[in-house]
């Protein structure tokens, strides 16, 4: 499998090469994409804490909950109604970039911003086609096109706090095509807002595109290291952790637009990441070493005429791991497989209805097919949109919960997880009443089998245990533009019940740590011509936990200010407050809150 993946990825260098040698007719069209770039729903996606990864943007994002250790670009769990970070996928193109160690490492992506298009969340139907192995939601890019321009960034904080970037992109005609060419390179250091707070990262990317009659093929490459520390990281054990995370990424993707609904898309990717977790920095060893590799194929697209549709994604992944902690046997690799069909009949010019199924496979693990079915009201009269849908998903588990110890070591496994199951049920609107944008979902979902990592005060340690768990939601929206203003209010509303059948579980680290209600907010004011003020804020109501040391509500805001200096073109300069209330809510229970930090920088743009 590996060497048809390697093949695959040399076909669009190939079909690069004779787009490059081949005449294109005058008057050839590209069709750019319109789903390409959507709106961000966030205020702040500069960090004041380290350089702006893409996991910066999801801070305040209302579809998502980010609970962070020190620093979202530091470590991150990113988890989707109610979900857990395991059941979180992130996808560029037509491919989930998995890990298969742990979803902790799912948002190591070391891709500048600025390559992507804004972060799109995929949830029910959306995601049987979008996510691979995440059974609850995916957030997903696209590759933005290059254009000849860049920017340089520096800046200084509290806590010794440096950071600077670089970007550049430059483009030129190749025929009737367009070749362009893009690099990126980011630093950061701190010396922590608290002891053992500490962080040292760089990023390093660079990108070629060819856009023309035949769509867009991107190349990537990327490298990016992480060193940071923070007390109680993984465990509420009162130690000084310490990660140090290694990420390279190559990548090809080619996207061929055939209509404003219609395209097909093929991506592949390489993906290694090293990971070497410390318990106590002030006693370092090699008791958590991990080097997983993983090699990825995938398309999806949609095609059309005046009655039917058909929407389809497929993706085959193999994948190995170097451990010094996980007792492997002969499980240190594995190969998965995954397709979802999802034929459209337009039943009228309001109306369409969509069955289908997914088929996901592994030679570890028996087949599994699961329905997906949607049916949508697009109004011809209003700018409404009605829909409900059903799908079910699955997944497997990760080599940490499957291949640690069952009976020593600070993570306990358990090497009789099987394959999580859910079902998810959903009623959503989309509106557009003068102006204001509306969108609201209710939901009901099953999970079963789930893997979820408990505490039990009996034990120094935490375990992998399955978990039947109903979740009940509820998220809206509401947006709106105004000629200085904007505001987006978001609001998210979840209920569980839950059974961890014959064990013994006194909290629970991740499935039952979510908010009962929260409130996003983001502001961004022009008071004058140039000066932009942002504001991100979210109010929570968390379940209660065991673990958490701090209050069960939190109210966490960042404020920004930009200035585009009006007497140099390009120049802006910046500032940024995160965590401005100073509030000491412990995001992951046991894990001490990163406290109020301030960074203060210019850009200049070309």
């Amino acid at each position: 499998m590996r060497n048809i993946i390697c093949f695959a990825c040399l076909s669009p260098l190939l079909s690069i090469a004779a787009q490059g040698q081949e005449t294109v007719a005058s008057g050839d069209v590209v069709l750019l994409d319109p789903y390409l770039v959507s709106e961000t729903r966030v205020a702040n996606t500069q960090s004041a804490a380290a350089f702006t990864q893409p996991v910066t943007g999801l801070r305040y994002e209302p579809s998502v909950d980010l609970q962070t250790r020190n620093m979202a670009e530091g470590q991150g769990d990113v988890s989707i109604r109610g979900g857990i970070f395991e059941n979180t996928a992130f996808s560029v193109g037509s491919v989930t970039v998995y890990d298969p160690q742990t979803g902790h490492y799912s948002a190591e992506l070391p891709i500048p911003p600025a390559m992507l298009s804004n972060a799109r969340v995929a949830t029910g139907t959306e995601n049987s086609l979008k996510g691979f192995n995440a059974s609850v939601g995916t957030i997903y890019y696209n590759w933005m096109p290059i254009t000849n321009a860049g920017s340089v960034s520096f800046g200084m904080g509290d806590d010794d706090y440096l950071y600077g970037s670089v970007f550049a992109g430059e483009t030129t005609q190749v025929g009737a095509g367009t070749l362009g060419v893009q690099v990126s390179a980011a630093h950061s250091e701190s010396d922590g807002a608290i002891i053992g707070g500490d962080h040292n990262m760089e990023r390093y990317a660079a990108r070629a595109q060819l856009i023309s009659a035949y769509g867009q093929t991107d190349f990537f490459a990327g490298y990016q290291d992480k060193f940071f520390g923070w007390p109680n990281m993984y465990t509420p054990f009162g130690s000084f952790e310490t990660e140090d995370i290694q990420t390279s990424l190559f990548m090809l993707n080619h996207r061929l637009v055939l209509s404003e609904k219609d395209y097909l898309q093929v991506s592949s990717y390489y993906r290694k990441n090293n990971d070497h977790y410390i318990y106590n920095r002030y006693a370092p060893n090699n008791a958590y070493v991990h080097e997983t590799n993983v090699y990825s194929l995938g398309g999806d697209g949609h095609l059309s005429n005046d009655q039917y549709g058909v929407s389809f994604s497929a993706q085959v992944l193999t994948d190995e791991i170097e451990s010094t902690s996980l007792i492997h046997g002969d499980f240190d690799s594995r190969a998965y497989a995954t397709v979802t069909v999802l034929p459209e009949y337009y039943l009228s010019r309001e109306w369409t209805v969509a069955a289908g199924a997914t088929v996901t496979t592994s030679d570890r693990d028996s087949s599994k097919g699961s329905p997906v079915a949607k049916i949508t009201y697009d109004s011809k009269d209003l700018p409404l949109s009605v829909y409900a849908g059903y799908s079910q998903t699955t997944q497997l588990p990760g080599y940490t919960a499957l291949s640690s110890s069952m009976t020593s070591g600070l993570f306990r496994g358990n090497p009789n997880l099987g394959r999580e199951t859910s079902d998810n049920y959903e009623l959503g609107i989309n509106w557009d009443i003068q102006g204001w944008i509306v969108n609201a979902v209710v939901f009901y979902r099953e999970d079963r089998d789930l893997v979820d990592w408990t505490y039990s005060s009996s034990y120094y340690a935490r375990f992998a245990n399955a978990v039947d768990i109903d979740t009940r939601g509820f998220e809206a929206s509401v947006s709106r533009k105004w000629k200085h203003f904007e505001a987006l209010l978001g609001y998210t509303y979840l209920d569980k019940s839950e059974d961890y059948r014959d064990a013994t579980v006194d909290a629970s680290f991740y499935a039952l740590n979510y908010a009962r209600n929260r409130v996003t907010l983001a502001l961004v004011w022009e008071p004058i011509k140039g000066v932009f003020i942002r504001s991100d804020n979210e109010y929570r109501d968390q379940e209660p936990n065991r673990l958490r040391q701090s209050d069960d509500d939190a109210f966490i805001s960042s404020l920004g200010i930009t200035w585009e200096v009006p007497y140099m073109e390009g120049l802006e300069l910046n500032a940024v407050m995160d965590n401005l209330w100073d509030d000491d809510f412990e995001e992951v229970p046991g894990t001490p809150a990163s406290p109020r930090q301030y960074s203060a920088g210019f850009t200049y743009h070309w």
